[in-house]
């Protein structure tokens, strides 16, 4: 994969960064995955402001993006080749390789979750599930990569989590779960449900990411109850304890939930799904806290093995 090899990023930027040391543990690399036009870019354009790894958040139509760079990808305003962005987040390092969405280029996209240990599949939150999501999940299947699906675009007109989400769960089983709920998906969206923390964030809409956090209204409490129902549900599927607990209770315990999840993710029978709308860094801060706390790490993951040839 060229743009791995040549390590793209590091080598044009080199002077402008410091090399910290993470063990295993507090690394997650990630692959973002997924149809074209679903935003791979723009995401991890935000997630590397958001970082503070730039002072400005970069446009693929101004051609101002860290990882799509060279005359040809400015010019088309598409990823050509596999890139990658790094950045430390809290107490993680995060790397994030952005991989290109056309079906031309779609080797860079498997090569790229060969390479990584999750995978963030990107989908259009107008246009749902397309020939590129399939693509990206049959790569993430055949390496045996976690997979977060980001519903982005939510700030666009016709923007439709709901469906998106149904098409999501008729596509790739019942394991996919929703995380957040965008109160207000459209033009002007800038409010996400956490449920898992049952927290509402709101957000500036001028793209610094800035957010207040707050309770969860009423009139919002029983929507947030029936998607943390489904999560549970998705959890003990994942577990045979679990469910059989669930089963007989009706129920789990927070600290059930906490540890389902991270193992439901591991074993890819929990496939959670957030939303965000990247281009105005809106729900990227997330996207990273939940990557760093719920997405595993190599130390989780363990050695490759490798296939001998011939």
């Amino acid at each position: 994969m060229e743009a791995l090899k040549s390590n793209r990023f590091w080598t044009s930027r080199r002077r402008r960064t410091t090399v910290s040391s993470h063990s295993p543990d507090k690394i997650r690399n990630i692959a973002l995955v997924g149809h074209s036009g679903t935003g791979k870019t723009s995401v991890a354009e935000a997630m590397a402001f958001s970082a503070g790894v730039t002072n400005r958040l970069g446009s693929v139509d101004d051609g101002t993006t860290l990882s799509d760079f060279t005359d040809a990808e400015k010019e088309r305003k598409i990823s050509i080749s596999a890139s990658l962005v790094s950045c430390d987040w809290k107490d993680k390092k995060v790397n994030i390789v952005d991989a290109p969405g056309y079906a031309d280029f779609i080797g860079d996209a498997k090569a790229a979750l060969w390479a990584v240990d999750n995978a963030v599949i990107a989908v259009h939150a107008q246009a749902g599930v397309e020939v590129g999501t399939d693509k990206a999940w049959a790569f993430s299947e055949e390496y045996g990569r976690p997979v977060l699906f980001l519903i982005n675009h939510a700030d666009k007109e016709q923007a439709d989590f709901d469906g998106t989400l149904a098409t999501l769960q008729d596509h790739f089983g019942v394991g996919v779960a929703p995380l957040q709920i965008p109160v207000n998906p459209g033009l002007g969206f800038n409010q996400i449900v956490d449920v898992l923390h049952n927290k509402l964030h709101t957000y500036s809409t001028d793209g610094s990411g800035k957010s207040k956090t707050s309770d969860v209204p009423d009139d919002l409490q029983d929507q947030v109850a029936s998607i943390r129902e489904q999560l549970v549900e998705a959890i003990a599927e994942g577990d045979d304890e679990l469910l059989e607990k669930y089963l007989e209770e009706g129920e789990l315990s927070d600290e059930e939930v906490a540890e389902g999840l991270k193992s439901g993710i591991a074993s890819r029978a929990v496939k959670p799904v957030l939303c965000a709308a990247a281009s105005n860094n809106i729900g990227i801060d997330l996207l990273l806290e939940f990557i760093g706390d719920e997405m595993p790490s190599p130390a989780d993951v363990g050695t490759a093995k490798g296939k001998k040839l011939g």
